[in-house]
């Protein structure tokens, strides 16, 4: 079967070089089904880190112990 060719203005054989191949190309297009979309599974999230409970810190009491000078330098 002749056609022409809308670049060239020649005759092309249907079916010869790359016309055949572009036929074959829209085949397969026409023949593929559109598949069914499923719902994206939802991403893995890291679990938040639990908050420490934040207790009023008793006030600094200086210790009892009584700060002694030293009598003997330490050599």
């Amino acid at each position: 079967q002749l056609r022409t060719d809308t670049r060239s203005g020649t005759y092309v054989i249907v079916g010869f070089g790359k016309d055949q191949k572009k036929e074959a190309a829209e085949e397969l297009k026409e023949s593929k089904e559109p598949k069914e979309r499923k719902p994206p599974k939802p991403r893995w999230r890291s679990r938040p880190r639990k908050q420490k409970p934040v207790a009023p810190s008793p006030p600094a009491e200086p210790p009892d112990i009584p700060v002694v000078p030293e009598t003997e330098p330490i050599v």
